[in-house]
C-alpha cells in the first residue's frame, strides 16, 4: 500500500513524461490522508524536483485542487539558460558527448519518514508532428496531397518579432499491396 501517489501532467492535467525547454511542467499528488481540513483548500509542501544533468532543485508547495479532493497540484519553469533567481524555475540542460541525451527530471516526496514517491520525466527542445489542413495530427497522407507541418519549439520565444523554424520533408512511399489470392 501507498500513501499516494506523485506524477508528472501537462497543463490540462493529463499524465505526461516529456516536457519542452522554456515551458512549464506540473505535478499532481493524489493522497487522501493528506485532505486535514474537509472544509477547505490544503497545501502540500515539500515536494522537490530536481534536474539531471544541471543539479538544480526546486522546492515546490502543492494545492490541493478544491475543498475534500486530496488531490494537490503544482507547477515550476523550465530553463534552458543562466541560472533564474525564481524560485519556481528549474535550470535545465542537455548532454553532447560522448553520447547526447536530453535532462530528466526526478520528483520526489516523503509522505512518511519511511515512505519516499518519486516520478521522473525528459526533456526535449522542439517537437514536429504531421497534421491535415484542419490542425488534427495524422499519420499519413493520400497520394498528391498537401503535406502540412507543426512544429513546437520554445527555445526561439521573442514576443516582438516572428520566429521562423525549418523542417525538411523527405518523402517515402510505401505501396499497399493486397495479398496474393490462394
Amino acid at each position: 500500500f501507498s500513501s499516494g501517489s506523485l506524477t508528472f501532467t501537462d497543463a490540462q492535467g493529463n499524465l505526461t513524461s516529456v516536457f519542452l525547454e522554456n515551458t512549464r511542467a506540473y505535478l499532481r499528488v493524489e493522497a487522501a490522508g493528506y485532505n486535514y481540513n474537509p472544509g477547505f483548500q490544503d497545501i502540500l509542501n515539500n515536494v522537490q524536483v530536481a534536474s539531471d544533468v544541471t543539479g538544480d532543485s526546486v522546492s515546490l508547495s502543492m494545492f490541493e485542487t478544491g475543498p475534500d479532493t486530496g488531490v494537490f497540484t503544482g507547477s515550476f519553469l523550465l530553463f534552458r539558460g543562466p541560472q533564474s533567481s525564481a524560485n519556481d524555475t528549474l535550470e535545465i540542460g542537455e548532454e553532447h558527448s560522448p553520447v547526447h541525451r536530453f535532462d530528466t527530471l526526478t520528483a520526489w516526496w516523503f509522505p512518511s519518514p519511511t515512505e519516499e514517491l518519486t516520478a521522473t520525466a525528459t526533456t526535449l527542445n522542439y517537437r514536429i508532428w504531421f497534421i491535415d489542413g484542419f490542425g488534427q495530427v495524422v499519420g499519413s497522407y493520400a497520394h498528391g496531397t498537401r503535406v502540412y507541418v507543426r512544429i513546437e519549439d520554445h527555445r526561439f520565444n521573442n514576443p516582438s518579432m516572428y520566429d521562423r523554424s525549418y523542417a525538411r520533408v523527405i518523402a517515402a512511399v510505401r505501396r499497399l499491396t493486397s495479398p496474393a489470392p490462394e
